[in-house]
């Protein structure tokens, strides 16, 4: 019910104003992703797509992310597709 919940709340977050703080989820080697609400425009394939900032290992990736289930499936500039659960994304705080 929890999980279902935040899986709630990223869907308004992703339907909501561009204003409101993003989501962030972040380890602990400063590796993080960061959930925008503007849409998507890599390709016609990813228009259903909000944009994400994907860092990595000191490299920033532009990216695109899409709830499924209680799942965020990042794809990312290289083409690489990571799925992050949705509990661990936070608003973002201090931005």
């Amino acid at each position: 019910m929890k999980w279902g919940v935040l899986a709630a709340v990223l869907v308004l977050f992703a339907m909501s104003n561009p204003a409101k703080a993003d989501m962030v989820m972040r380890d602990q080697n400063g590796n993080y992703v960061r959930l925008h609400t503007e849409p998507c425009a890599i390709s016609p394939w990813t228009k259903e797509w909000k944009t994400a900032t994907f860092f990595y290992e000191k490299k920033q990736y532009a990216a695109c992310w899409r709830l499924q289930g209680e799942t965020v499936v990042v794809l990312d500039s290289e083409g690489d597709i990571t799925p992050l659960p949705v509990r661990s994304f936070r608003p973002e705080t201090g931005v």
